[in-house]
């Protein structure tokens, strides 16, 4: 019973498998060797059919392995006659692609070879060429004889080395003396183009001390590339595995999963397991078989068993083989992905499905290498995005940049609430400035206006250090806030914040404010890639915001008189054309009051220049308390001022002016020792007087201008207008 599942485990499973013989001359010596048995895989690998294989020799079948660099029958035909086993990657040029060769020999004079396709793990160079600048392993590139051509930052970060200190370098020169024998051997097997495993020896870093780097090295052509990691703090954890390693010796020990047989059943009720379950699941066995201890189906993820049954039940309707990717949850509650290949056993009466057999492998190291291919390239195209658009933003689309950044940043990290604070130009206000809240959360915003960074000193704390240090602000768990941070604990529970991770914004060492996550509804942890992206949007809001301070103090000064801090002429007649483009297909009301400082030559003369200057800037800040906020006031020129009264009539218009005349006449100051008094006169202009087809800028300030020239005339200090004529402001 137990060889039957064998061999049926072998033909479903998802390698290649061939037992073979080898043959040996009058001389003992190895000559050829015969296909006792393939699988169906070996068949589709090698485009071969089985009854041309079996019982036929390799050179009969595989006429071109003659013709490789590499004596392949001597080479397992000493696995054969001396036993072991071998574990080594090779690329087939008459295939043209990359396999992975697991030999061993169970009995002298044979030898088992199981073949996994690993071409696609090999082909995609342009992703290769990417990750070896942003790899964190250390990644080389040397000559046969040990000189290095190419590495990757990763030496800077572990060991210390730019790259013009390493190239064009002998390698040996950084490895530990009593590792160069060991190292030297490696070499040269691959120089004579032999697959050798990983291994390890001692390298020296720029500081002097040596680390143990774990090396992966393949020779292609006339090169050696090979990739590192530093194991030093786990190198007793290594050494125990590769022990571990050895110690395997029957086949399905050697296999990288969990080979079994199941019910068609609800729980998949397991009736052989595999010794490969135990590493899979934290199971063993006897622990699976019968539902003993736990049914298959309950250790399948909860949100993959639906399509994994459908998938196979299709599978069995159509007596096909099934595969498929899903997610299982080990003993100890780790999350692995998993790849299953099997097919139904069925009767041969009436073709009712016996049972199903099969073979579950783990993959989760190259599942977490796609998600993380997927989420850097994904990184990437946020952090693009995000910094073309800062880089168009103006005046008046940068509260939309950053409103559509929170939202894409919140998304992409999955957070309930993402937001900018702006601090006061003082340092001791912050408000919540643009906010981004997910589905069902509760935004903060308006709460969180003006509030006074002595409310909470050790978040200032917090930031001052980390605009000092660079760094971000993470905070896993509210709840275990220090006692220091009580108040901080309080404003973040009442905002049902669980979690927060943030980072100041500055700019030329000048704290602007902070970005950063909310976690809401749990805990949760934090992507690691978090800090880098935060980082780098900070930064790019921090230059966004200086652009745009830029671009307001330009526009500002553009559109405003340097001395009174009023709008100027021109920025007057723009936004004056405009309003009247409006009334004529609208209507409404509007006016104009033109005003003019009385006697202020004399003033001039007789105090100079810069009491004229008080004099108008007085003036200018009289003017546009007495307004309403909505009104345009500009300096029009000399001493003479422009109100656009927007919404107003006459009447309202004169009654305003009247204010601010009554306001200039109480208004006095000391310059040089003399009390200064002064007065002004204004003329105001109604949009209706003027006909429609003659309504311009010019017109209708021009109308303004003739009745403030009237009320100079008839003795200052007063207004002119259409409905009141000429009068003096509070003395009629």
């Amino acid at each position: 019973m137990g060889r039957e599942i064998h061999k049926k485990l072998i033909e479903v499973a998802p390698f290649a498998y061939a037992y073979q013989r080898v043959i040996v001359d009058d001389s003992g010596r190895i000559v050829d060797y015969v296909f006792l048995e393939v699988n169906s895989a070996f068949e589709k690998l090698f485009g071969v059919n089985r009854r041309d294989v079996e019982n036929r020799r390799v050179t009969e079948v595989i006429p071109e392995i003659k013709d490789t660099d590499v004596d392949w029958i001597g080479y397992f035909g000493s696995i054969a006659l001396d036993g072991g086993e071998r574990d080594f990657e090779v690329f087939v040029p008459h295939l043209e692609k990359w396999l992975r060769v697991c030999a061993y020999s169970a009995e002298e004079g044979t030898f088992a070879a199981f073949v996994f396709d690993v071409t696609a793990e090999k082909s995609n160079a342009t992703e290769i060429e990417r990750f070896f600048e942003v790899n964190l392993d250390l990644m080389c590139i040397t000559d046969l004889h040990g000189q290095f051509i190419k590495t990757n930052r990763a030496w800077s970060t572990y060991l210390g080395y730019e790259p013009d200190e390493i190239i064009g370098r002998d390698y040996f020169s950084f490895v530990h003396p009593d590792d160069i024998p060991s190292t030297q051997k490696t070499l040269e097997r691959l120089t004579q183009k032999l697959p050798i495993p990983a291994f390890v020896n001692r390298y020296r870093a720029k500081d002097g001390a040596y680390r143990h780097i774990e090396w992966k090295p393949h020779r292609y052509g006339e090169f050696i590339y090979a990739s590192g990691r530093d194991i030093t703090g786990r190198i007793a954890a290594e050494n125990e595995l590769r022990e571990s390693r050895r110690q395997l010796t029957s086949l399905f020990a050697n296999l990288p999963g969990m080979s079994y047989r199941c019910k068609n059943d609800d729980d998949w009720t397991m009736e052989f397991v595999g010794e490969g379950g135990i590493q899979l699941t934290g199971y063993r066995p006897d622990e699976l078989v019968g539902n003993a201890v736990v049914a298959f189906n309950d250790l399948i993820h909860p949100d993959d068993r639906e399509h994994v049954r459908k998938a196979w039940q299709s599978a069995i309707a159509d007596k096909t083989e099934y595969s498929g990717e899903y997610r299982i949850v080990s003993r100890a509650g780790a999350i692995k992905w998993v790849w299953e290949r099997g097919r139904g056993v069925y009767a041969s009466d009436d073709d009712a499905v016996v049972a199903i057999e099969g073979f579950i492998t783990d993959i989760t190291e190259r599942k977490l290498a796609e998600f993380a291919v997927a989420r850097q390239n994904g990184f990437q195209k946020l952090i693009a995005e995000i910094s073309t658009e800062f880089v168009g933003a103006t005046i008046d689309t940068i509260d939309e940049k950053i409103d559509t950044m929170l939202r894409k940043c919140g998304e992409f990290f999955d957070a309930d609430r993402s937001y900018l604070f702006r601090f006061s130009a003082d340092r001791k206000m912050m408000s919540n400035t643009h906010e981004w809240s997910a589905p069902g959360i509760t935004p903060q915003k308006q709460s969180l206006q003006n509030v006074s960074m002595d409310l909470y000193p050790w978040w200032a704390a917090q930031m001052r250090d980390r605009i000092r240090n660079k760094k971000t602000v993470l905070i896993p768990d509210v709840d275990a806030m220090p006692q220091e941070a009580a108040a901080e604990r309080g404003l973040f529970a009442g905002q049902d914040i669980e979690s927060l991770f943030c980072v100041p914004i500055e700019s030329h060492g000048e704290a602007l404010g902070f970005f950063g996550f909310d976690r809401v509804k749990e805990k949760g942890t934090w992507d690691k890639q978090l800090d880098s992206l935060l980082t780098v949007i900070a930064n790019t809001i921090a230059d966004a915001l200086d652009k745009n301070k830029l671009e307001h103090e330009l526009t500002r000064s553009s559109i405003t008189d340097p001395l009174t801090g009023l709008f100027n002429r021109r920025h007057l007649y723009s936004r004056l054309g405009t309003l009247i483009d409006q009334f004529k297909r609208q209507d409404g009301s509007l006016c104009v009051a033109m005003l003019d400082i009385d006697h202020f030559k004399d003033l001039n003369d007789s105090y100079g220049h810069a009491a004229g200057d008080v004099v108008l800037t007085r003036f200018a800040e009289i003017l546009g308390e007495g307004v309403r906020s909505f009104d345009i006031v500009a300096r029009y020129g000399g001493e003479e001022f422009v109100v656009v009264l927007v919404g107003a009539v006459a009447g309202l218009a004169a009654s305003i002016a009247e204010r601010v005349i009554e306001s200039v006449r109480e208004c006095q100051f000391e310059f040089s020792g003399d009390v200064v008094r002064f007065t002004v006169s204004c003329g105001v202009a109604d949009i209706a007087e003027i006909p429609r087809d003659s309504l311009t800028s010019d017109s209708l300030i021009d109308l303004a201008d003739r009745r403030l020239y009237a009320a100079k005339m008839s003795g200052r200090d007063r207004i002119v207008s259409s409905e009141f004529g000429s009068r003096s402001a509070g003395r009629s």
